[in-house]
């Protein structure tokens, strides 16, 4: 739409508070409650955004992504929100990721703790599910009794009680079997399938996100640090700790 092409193009030229202005005019315009869903940005002018170098601008490209809730977007944001160089933006594409694929997110997130080799990630994960997705823990909830569903319906066993593993690690589940396409049925995001042992872990996982009152482990602090924050890899690494269950 016109108005949408207007916006985005003042946009791109603008800094600073004008910025998060634009946004704001831009969030109204995109919004299904206000217009319906004909006003939106063009993917390719969106990627262009997210791939350059300005923080304010990538920022805003997660803002409108959040309110677009286009599910061509969604790997973008999968990717940045585990992935980006900034703390801010990792933050931003996490919310607009949850508000475009909820299940999608929460899942790729469990799975990406427990199984990716990079501590790095697992730790992004983590704080991403500690500190984001605790925020839909009927979603999580819900993925877990999914997960344990198909891994039980594919020949998989889970122990009473515990929700542990027991089946060989060597054994796949494939999400495409009679339970798997309902796991995060609508997503976009690319569903990866683990092993057994690996897709009870994740189950594992979500229940700990889904469970009121669950918080990281934090380290001790003096009362000089407390008045200040804890830095985000020491926050991360707690919320991995603690959804891992160590």
């Amino acid at each position: 739409d016109d108005r949408v092409e207007v916006l985005w193009k003042r946009l791109r030229k603008a800094s600073g508070g004008h910025v998060a202005l634009l946004v704001g005019a831009m969030e109204g315009e995109i919004s299904s409650s206000s217009i319906g869903n004909d006003r939106k940005v063009g993917l390719s002018d969106w990627r262009d955004i997210m791939d350059g170098r300005e923080i304010e601008m990538r920022w805003a490209a997660t803002r409108i992504a959040a309110v677009q809730r286009d599910n061509s977007m969604v790997v973008m944001l999968l990717d940045t929100s585990l992935e980006d160089r900034d703390t801010w933006i990792r933050r931003s594409s996490g919310k607009a990721l949850l508000e475009t694929d909820v299940q999608g997110a929460i899942y790729r997130w469990a799975y990406d703790l427990v199984t990716d080799r990079k501590k790095s990630i697992q730790r992004q994960a983590a704080l991403l599910l500690g500190e984001l997705a605790r925020s839909h823990p009927e979603v999580a909830a819900d993925l877990a009794e999914k997960i344990r569903e198909g891994v039980l319906l594919s020949g998989g066993s889970v122990r009473s009680g515990g929700g542990g593993p027991c089946a060989s690690p060597s054994a796949p589940i494939t999400l495409g079997t009679a339970a798997g396409p309902t796991i995060t049925e609508g997503s976009a995001i690319e569903l990866k399938s683990p092993s057994r042992t690996e897709m009870l872990t994740i189950a594992d996982v979500l229940d700990r996100v889904a469970t009121p009152g669950v918080e990281a482990r934090l380290p001790e602090r003096s009362s000089e640090q407390a008045l200040t924050d804890l830095p985000e890899d020491q926050r991360a690494e707690a919320w991995r700790n603690t959804l891992m269950g160590r």
